[in-house]
C-alpha cells in the first residue's frame, strides 16, 4: 500500500512541476491536476480497507520492484565506470 501512495506521491509532484509545454497545457490546469492526485490517493486508500490482500501483494510486489531497481542501477553504474576507465586508457 506504501508503494501505491509513493507512486502517487511523486506522480503529482512531477506533474506540478514538469513545463507546461511538455504536459500540453497551461498552469491554471495544475490545482485540477493535484485535486485529482489527491482524489485517486483516497480512492485507493479506500480500495485497500476493502481488498487488504490486494494492497498486501502490490506493496510486495513494489518492494522487489524496488530491489530490482537497486540492484540495475549499482550494475550500470559499474558498467559505466569500467567503460570511462577503458576509454581513458585506450588514450
Amino acid at each position: 500500500m506504501m508503494f501505491v501512495f509513493r507512486a502517487a506521491f511523486w506522480i503529482a509532484i512531477v506533474s506540478a512541476f514538469a513545463p507546461s509545454a511538455l504536459m500540453g497545457s497551461d498552469n491554471t490546469d495544475l490545482d485540477f491536476s493535484i485535486e485529482q492526485a489527491v482524489a485517486m490517493t483516497e480512492q485507493v486508500s479506500e480500495f485497500c480497507d476493502s481488498a487488504g490482500a490486494v494492497c498486501e501483494a502490490g506493496e510486495e510486489a513494489g518492494d522487489l520492484l524496488n530491489v530490482i531497481a537497486d540492484v540495475s542501477a549499482v550494475r550500470l553504474n559499474r558498467w559505466l565506470e569500467e567503460r570511462e576507465t577503458t576509454r581513458q586508457s585506450d588514450t
